[in-house]
């Protein structure tokens, strides 16, 4: 079985700061995205990505939101943890 690691951490990002609708307008991409437009730098780096998913339920969130919108339905994060 494939497991598509979609997505992004930054798309995490950008779904948990309710912004993909400006971020479809910018034509950046996602780690693009949070550097410039939600000034996030280092978002990949393992304790600043803990730190601010601390609360299990926004990360979930995220998580569903990405799902909603994605192309990818079957093989997701989403399918594994959350459903």
């Amino acid at each position: 079985m494939n497991v598509i690691t979609a997505p992004e951490i930054e798309m995490l990002i950008i779904h948990a700061e309710d912004c993909y609708d400006d971020y479809s307008k910018k034509g950046l991409k996602p780690s693009d995205y949070v550097k410039q437009q939600l000034k996030m730098s280092n978002i990949k780096n393992y304790n600043v990505f803990k730190d601010y998913f601390s609360d299990i339920d926004k990360l979930k969130n995220a998580i569903r939101v990405y799902h909603s919108k994605t192309k990818y339905k079957d093989s997701t994060i989403y399918q594994r943890l959350i459903k």
